[in-house]
């Protein structure tokens, strides 16, 4: 996949992650305009029925929707006409999930798991009130994304399929 352009919009640059649902890719968007994070679903996760593939967008209509400091932002979504496989784009965060953490150190200093969770629940509160569900919420979810200062913000990620 890498060197491909999905959505005709897309050049695929590297891999990030890989999950049960689909891939998660580094991405450029063929104008140069910068880059961004590219689920592209598949396998059991590619719906099979336009009712399927109508959920799948109106779930990323409403995951584009939450506009907060917690939430990655959804830039854009679609179906690849090559592939058929549908796609969320994302902002491009720098950092690693929750999980990552995890695994590396085990357990956490008590004051950066509240610090982490109070974050957390910040974004999901945010996500509620626009009338938005997460429904898959766990720790590889859960993105420590590096600012350019420094600082580390929790942004909740994988919305659109979950």
């Amino acid at each position: 996949m890498i060197g491909s352009t999905i959505g005709e919009k897309y050049r695929i640059l590297r891999l990030i992650g890989r999950g049960a649902m689909g891939a998660v890719y580094e991405a450029e968007r063929v104008t140069g305009e910068g880059r961004v994070a590219i689920k592209v679903l598949h396998g059991d996760a590619v719906p099979t029925s336009d009712t399927q593939l109508q959920r799948f967008h109106r779930e990323a209509r409403a995951a584009s929707a939450v506009d907060a400091p917690h939430i990655a932002r959804v830039l854009d979504h679609g179906t690849d006409a090559a592939t058929r496989a549908p796609y969320i784009v994302h902002e491009l965060l720098e950092g690693m999930d929750l999980q990552q953490l995890l695994d590396r150190r085990r357990i956490l200093p008590p004051d950066t798991a509240l610090r982490i969770v109070a974050q957390a629940c910040a974004g999901l509160q945010e996500a509620h009130e626009a009338r938005v569900l997460h429904r898959d919420v766990k720790p590889a979810n859960l993105f420590l994304a590096r600012e350019p200062g420094g600082a580390v913000v929790v942004t909740i990620v994988d919305f659109g399929v979950a």
